[in-house]
Protein backbone atom coordinates (compact mmCIF):
# COMPACT_ATOMS: atom_id res chain seq x y z
CA UNK A 1 0.00 0.00 0.00
CA UNK A 2 1.37 3.43 -0.87
CA UNK A 3 1.77 6.10 1.75
CA UNK A 4 -1.05 8.22 0.29
CA UNK A 5 -3.32 5.20 0.16
CA UNK A 6 -2.60 4.32 3.76
CA UNK A 7 -3.36 7.90 4.78
CA UNK A 8 -6.72 7.77 3.01
CA UNK A 9 -7.60 4.39 4.53
CA UNK A 10 -6.74 5.65 7.99
CA UNK A 11 -8.88 8.75 7.68
CA UNK A 12 -11.81 6.89 6.14
CA UNK A 13 -11.70 4.39 9.01
CA UNK A 14 -11.65 7.28 11.47
CA UNK A 15 -14.56 8.96 9.73
CA UNK A 16 -16.60 5.75 9.84
CA UNK A 17 -16.36 5.77 13.61
CA UNK A 18 -17.03 9.50 13.73
CA UNK A 19 -20.22 9.23 11.71
CA UNK A 20 -21.57 6.49 13.96
CA UNK A 21 -21.17 7.52 17.65
CA UNK A 22 -22.82 4.31 18.85
CA UNK A 23 -20.12 2.30 17.08
CA UNK A 24 -17.45 4.45 18.70
CA UNK A 25 -18.97 3.78 22.09
CA UNK A 26 -19.13 0.03 21.48
CA UNK A 27 -15.55 -0.04 20.20
CA UNK A 28 -14.33 1.69 23.35
CA UNK A 29 -16.28 -0.55 25.68
CA UNK A 30 -15.26 -3.76 23.95
CA UNK A 31 -11.54 -3.07 23.67
CA UNK A 32 -10.67 -0.94 26.69
CA UNK A 33 -10.55 -2.66 30.09
CA UNK A 34 -9.15 0.34 31.96
CA UNK A 35 -12.22 2.57 31.86
CA UNK A 36 -15.37 0.66 31.06
CA UNK A 37 -18.85 -0.09 32.27
CA UNK A 38 -19.36 -3.73 31.39
CA UNK A 39 -22.22 -5.37 33.29
CA UNK A 40 -22.01 -4.03 36.89
CA UNK A 41 -18.37 -3.04 37.18
CA UNK A 42 -16.80 0.30 36.31
CA UNK A 43 -13.02 0.46 36.00
CA UNK A 44 -11.20 3.77 36.15
CA UNK A 45 -7.61 4.47 35.07
CA UNK A 46 -6.25 7.09 37.50
CA UNK A 47 -3.03 9.10 37.80
CA UNK A 48 -2.15 10.31 41.31
CA UNK A 49 0.77 12.71 41.63
CA UNK A 50 2.05 14.95 44.39
CA UNK A 51 4.89 17.46 44.07
CA UNK A 52 5.46 16.22 40.54
CA UNK A 53 5.95 12.57 41.54
CA UNK A 54 3.68 9.54 41.39
CA UNK A 55 2.07 8.55 44.69
CA UNK A 56 2.61 4.87 45.40
CA UNK A 57 1.21 2.49 47.99
CA UNK A 58 -2.44 3.56 47.83
CA UNK A 59 -5.22 1.05 48.49
CA UNK A 60 -8.97 1.06 47.81
CA UNK A 61 -9.79 2.80 51.10
CA UNK A 62 -7.62 5.76 50.09
CA UNK A 63 -9.87 6.65 47.16
CA UNK A 64 -13.22 8.40 47.14
CA UNK A 65 -15.27 7.98 43.96
CA UNK A 66 -18.48 9.86 43.16
CA UNK A 67 -20.69 8.51 40.37
CA UNK A 68 -23.25 11.17 39.40
CA UNK A 69 -22.67 12.70 42.81
CA UNK A 70 -23.23 9.47 44.75
CA UNK A 71 -20.31 8.12 46.80
CA UNK A 72 -19.29 4.61 45.74
CA UNK A 73 -17.53 1.74 47.46
CA UNK A 74 -14.18 1.17 45.73
CA UNK A 75 -13.68 -2.60 45.50
CA UNK A 76 -10.18 -2.65 44.08
CA UNK A 77 -7.26 -0.27 43.62
CA UNK A 78 -3.78 -1.20 42.47
CA UNK A 79 -0.96 0.10 40.33
CA UNK A 80 -1.86 -1.42 36.99
CA UNK A 81 0.80 -3.59 35.40
CA UNK A 82 -1.10 -4.15 32.16
CA UNK A 83 1.23 -3.62 29.15
CA UNK A 84 0.64 -0.43 27.20
CA UNK A 85 -0.37 -0.17 23.55
CA UNK A 86 1.00 3.18 22.44
CA UNK A 87 -0.04 5.28 19.44
CA UNK A 88 2.83 7.66 18.75
CA UNK A 89 1.22 10.53 16.81
CA UNK A 90 3.78 12.94 15.40
CA UNK A 91 3.56 16.31 13.68
CA UNK A 92 5.95 16.24 10.71
CA UNK A 93 4.62 19.34 8.96
CA UNK A 94 6.70 22.07 7.40
CA UNK A 95 7.66 23.62 10.74
CA UNK A 96 9.23 20.33 11.88
CA UNK A 97 12.01 19.80 9.39
CA UNK A 98 15.80 19.61 9.37
CA UNK A 99 17.32 19.43 12.85
CA UNK A 100 13.86 19.57 14.49
CA UNK A 101 12.72 16.50 12.57
CA UNK A 102 15.93 14.68 13.53
CA UNK A 103 15.27 15.45 17.21
CA UNK A 104 11.67 14.29 16.89
CA UNK A 105 12.78 10.99 15.39
CA UNK A 106 15.37 10.55 18.14
CA UNK A 107 12.68 11.13 20.77
CA UNK A 108 10.46 8.53 19.13
CA UNK A 109 13.37 6.09 18.94
CA UNK A 110 14.08 6.53 22.65
CA UNK A 111 10.47 5.71 23.50
CA UNK A 112 10.56 2.63 21.25
CA UNK A 113 13.71 1.50 23.04
CA UNK A 114 11.90 1.78 26.39
CA UNK A 115 9.06 -0.56 25.41
CA UNK A 116 8.68 -3.59 27.62
CA UNK A 117 8.56 -7.15 26.21
CA UNK A 118 4.75 -7.26 26.16
CA UNK A 119 4.19 -3.67 25.03
CA UNK A 120 3.40 -2.59 21.48
CA UNK A 121 3.40 0.68 19.61
CA UNK A 122 2.19 2.15 16.36
CA UNK A 123 3.30 5.26 14.47
CA UNK A 124 0.96 7.88 13.00
CA UNK A 125 2.57 10.81 11.19
CA UNK A 126 0.71 13.88 10.04
CA UNK A 127 1.16 16.93 7.87
CA UNK A 128 -1.91 17.89 5.85
CA UNK A 129 -2.17 14.11 5.38
CA UNK A 130 -2.53 11.56 8.17
CA UNK A 131 -0.49 8.43 7.55
CA UNK A 132 -0.60 5.27 9.66
CA UNK A 133 3.02 4.28 9.10
CA UNK A 134 2.93 1.25 11.36
CA UNK A 135 0.18 -0.72 13.00
CA UNK A 136 0.67 -2.09 16.50
CA UNK A 137 3.81 -4.17 16.77
CA UNK A 138 6.46 -5.14 19.28
CA UNK A 139 9.06 -5.24 16.49
CA UNK A 140 11.29 -2.29 17.32
CA UNK A 141 13.07 -2.41 13.98
CA UNK A 142 9.76 -1.90 12.17
CA UNK A 143 8.83 1.00 14.42
CA UNK A 144 12.20 2.68 13.91
CA UNK A 145 11.84 2.31 10.14
CA UNK A 146 8.40 3.92 10.34
CA UNK A 147 9.87 6.88 12.21
CA UNK A 148 12.53 7.35 9.52
CA UNK A 149 10.14 7.50 6.55
CA UNK A 150 10.17 10.88 4.75
CA UNK A 151 7.31 13.28 5.38
CA UNK A 152 5.19 14.92 2.67
CA UNK A 153 3.20 18.11 3.07
CA UNK A 154 3.58 21.38 4.94
CA UNK A 155 0.26 21.99 6.73
CA UNK A 156 -0.96 20.54 10.05
CA UNK A 157 -4.00 18.24 10.32
CA UNK A 158 -3.81 17.91 14.11
CA UNK A 159 -7.52 17.28 14.70
CA UNK A 160 -7.76 14.57 12.02
CA UNK A 161 -4.60 12.90 13.32
CA UNK A 162 -5.84 12.87 16.91
CA UNK A 163 -9.07 11.26 15.80
CA UNK A 164 -7.27 8.57 13.82
CA UNK A 165 -5.03 7.88 16.84
CA UNK A 166 -8.02 7.56 19.19
CA UNK A 167 -9.73 5.09 16.88
CA UNK A 168 -6.54 3.13 16.33
CA UNK A 169 -5.88 2.95 20.07
CA UNK A 170 -9.44 1.86 20.84
CA UNK A 171 -9.02 -1.07 18.44
CA UNK A 172 -6.59 -2.78 20.83
CA UNK A 173 -7.25 -4.97 23.85
CA UNK A 174 -5.01 -3.79 26.66
CA UNK A 175 -4.07 -0.38 27.99
CA UNK A 176 -4.29 2.12 25.13
CA UNK A 177 -2.13 5.23 25.35
CA UNK A 178 -1.99 7.99 22.73
CA UNK A 179 0.93 10.42 22.66
CA UNK A 180 0.37 13.43 20.40
CA UNK A 181 3.16 15.85 19.53
CA UNK A 182 2.51 19.08 17.64
CA UNK A 183 4.35 22.37 17.48
CA UNK A 184 1.51 24.38 15.94
CA UNK A 185 -2.21 24.89 15.58
CA UNK A 186 -4.41 23.02 13.14
CA UNK A 187 -4.41 24.33 9.58
CA UNK A 188 -5.67 21.45 7.45
CA UNK A 189 -8.20 19.15 9.19
CA UNK A 190 -11.65 18.52 7.77
CA UNK A 191 -13.10 16.91 10.92
CA UNK A 192 -14.54 19.30 13.48
CA UNK A 193 -12.96 19.62 16.90
CA UNK A 194 -16.37 19.00 18.51
CA UNK A 195 -16.72 15.65 16.76
CA UNK A 196 -13.22 14.53 17.77
CA UNK A 197 -13.75 15.63 21.37
CA UNK A 198 -16.91 13.51 21.44
CA UNK A 199 -14.85 10.55 20.22
CA UNK A 200 -12.30 11.27 22.98
CA UNK A 201 -15.07 11.18 25.55
CA UNK A 202 -16.42 7.86 24.29
CA UNK A 203 -13.28 5.97 23.27
CA UNK A 204 -10.82 4.22 25.55
CA UNK A 205 -7.30 5.63 25.15
CA UNK A 206 -5.68 8.00 27.61
CA UNK A 207 -4.15 10.89 25.67
CA UNK A 208 -0.96 12.75 26.56
CA UNK A 209 -0.10 15.81 24.52
CA UNK A 210 3.34 17.36 24.03
CA UNK A 211 3.64 20.83 22.53
CA UNK A 212 6.28 23.49 22.10
CA UNK A 213 3.83 26.39 21.99
CA UNK A 214 1.65 27.99 24.66
CA UNK A 215 -2.11 27.63 24.25
CA UNK A 216 -5.12 28.76 26.25
CA UNK A 217 -6.92 26.39 28.62
CA UNK A 218 -9.75 25.83 26.17
CA UNK A 219 -7.52 24.66 23.32
CA UNK A 220 -8.24 21.47 21.43
CA UNK A 221 -5.39 19.45 22.95
CA UNK A 222 -6.16 20.65 26.48
CA UNK A 223 -9.74 19.45 26.07
CA UNK A 224 -8.63 16.09 24.68
CA UNK A 225 -6.32 15.34 27.60
CA UNK A 226 -8.97 16.46 30.09
CA UNK A 227 -11.63 14.20 28.59
CA UNK A 228 -9.32 11.17 28.55
CA UNK A 229 -7.61 11.60 31.92
CA UNK A 230 -4.21 12.37 30.43
CA UNK A 231 -1.86 15.33 30.72
CA UNK A 232 -0.27 18.01 28.58
CA UNK A 233 3.48 18.65 28.67
CA UNK A 234 4.92 21.86 27.29
CA UNK A 235 8.53 21.72 26.15
CA UNK A 236 10.69 24.79 25.65
CA UNK A 237 12.17 23.30 22.49
CA UNK A 238 12.07 20.13 20.42
CA UNK A 239 15.33 19.16 22.10
CA UNK A 240 13.27 18.36 25.21
CA UNK A 241 10.96 15.95 23.40
CA UNK A 242 12.97 12.86 24.26
CA UNK A 243 12.67 13.50 27.99
CA UNK A 244 8.96 14.32 27.64
CA UNK A 245 8.19 11.05 25.82
CA UNK A 246 10.16 9.07 28.40
CA UNK A 247 8.31 10.82 31.23
CA UNK A 248 4.93 9.98 29.71
CA UNK A 249 5.74 6.29 29.30
CA UNK A 250 7.03 6.09 32.88
CA UNK A 251 3.97 7.89 34.21
CA UNK A 252 1.61 5.59 32.30
CA UNK A 253 3.12 2.68 34.23
CA UNK A 254 2.39 4.42 37.54
CA UNK A 255 -1.36 4.83 37.11
CA UNK A 256 -3.88 3.08 39.35
CA UNK A 257 -6.73 0.89 38.22
CA UNK A 258 -9.86 1.32 40.35
CA UNK A 259 -13.06 -0.70 40.15
CA UNK A 260 -16.45 -0.30 41.74
CA UNK A 261 -20.02 -1.48 41.30
CA UNK A 262 -22.34 1.51 40.77
CA UNK A 263 -24.78 1.79 43.66
CA UNK A 264 -27.61 4.26 44.10
CA UNK A 265 -27.36 5.71 40.59
CA UNK A 266 -29.74 5.33 37.69
CA UNK A 267 -28.29 3.13 34.91
CA UNK A 268 -27.86 4.33 31.35
CA UNK A 269 -26.70 7.56 29.80
CA UNK A 270 -23.71 9.66 30.77
CA UNK A 271 -22.28 9.21 34.27
CA UNK A 272 -20.06 11.91 35.72
CA UNK A 273 -17.21 10.43 37.74
CA UNK A 274 -15.10 12.35 40.26
CA UNK A 275 -12.10 10.73 41.98
CA UNK A 276 -10.38 12.07 45.12
CA UNK A 277 -7.60 10.73 47.32
CA UNK A 278 -8.38 11.00 51.01
CA UNK A 279 -5.99 12.88 53.26
CA UNK A 280 -3.71 14.16 50.49
CA UNK A 281 -3.41 17.27 48.38
CA UNK A 282 -2.69 15.16 45.37
CA UNK A 283 -3.26 15.90 41.71
CA UNK A 284 -5.69 13.26 40.46
CA UNK A 285 -6.37 12.70 36.78
CA UNK A 286 -9.07 10.40 35.46
CA UNK A 287 -11.74 10.46 32.81
CA UNK A 288 -14.62 12.73 33.85
CA UNK A 289 -17.22 10.07 33.18
CA UNK A 290 -18.45 7.14 31.13
CA UNK A 291 -21.34 6.30 28.84
CA UNK A 292 -23.34 3.30 30.00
Amino acid sequence: MTRNASAIVGILFACTIAIDPARASRAGQESMPVFSSRVDTVRVDVSVRQSGKAVEGLVAADFEVLDNGVRQQVDFAALDQMPANIVLTLDMSGSVQGARLTQLRQAGARLVGMLGPAETASVVAFTDLVTIRSGFTAEKTSLLSALDEPADGTDTALIDATHAALVLGASQIGRPLVIVFSDGTDTASFLSSALVLDTARRAGPVVYAVTSIREDEGSFLNNVVRLTGGRRLDVASVERLSDAFAEILSESRERYLLSYTPTGVRPGGWHEVVVHVRGRRAEVRARPGYLQ
